[in-house]
């Protein structure tokens, strides 16, 4: 696996068929931060900025992963 490891999962080596590959393991607490997010998003009356915030007084650093880095 390359690049960056979406929020929410961690990485753990495993070996399928005698290869050495990796997989990709839930965090049970940003997952379910990532559920809401996501329930909101499909609640029309949540803008992206409630999504933003919500993250935000949470001290998550999702908006950077997901969003990007603003300047």
């Amino acid at each position: 696996m390359g690049g960056r490891i979406p929020y929410g999962f961690d990485i753990e080596s495993t070996v399928v068929d005698e290869i050495k590959t990796s997989k990709y393991i839930p965090i049970p607490e940003e997952s379910e931060h990532m559920r809401i997010m996501f329930s909101m998003y499909a609640d029309p009356a949540n803008s992206l900025g409630d999504i933003v915030n919500y993250s935000m007084r949470r001290g998550l650093s999702i908006c950077v992963a997901v969003f990007g880095a603003q300047d």
